[in-house]
């Protein structure tokens, strides 16, 4: 390869790794778009907004065990 050939091959990769660069740019943009931030719906934002808001139960655990009284037969 001469000079001249390794020069142009340069050049383009130059070119081909800004073009992706904004394509990564824009992905990661769109990324971090929810309704908040967008005017996109809230139904959009799917699961990863669910799990955000999300909390644990206040509620205690019962003191009784769950299920029907010992020895009864059940119907199935």
């Amino acid at each position: 390869m001469s000079p001249e050939e390794k020069d142009q091959k340069i050049e383009s990769l130059e070119q081909e790794i800004q073009v992706l660069r904004q394509k990564i740019a824009e992905l990661e943009r769109r990324l971090g778009l929810d309704s908040q931030t967008s005017s996109k719906p809230p139904s959009s934002d799917g699961l990863k907004k669910a799990d955000k808001i999300r909390t644990k139960s206040l509620r205690e655990k019962g003191k009784r065990p769950s299920g029907g009284q010992f020895g009864h037969a059940g119907q199935t």
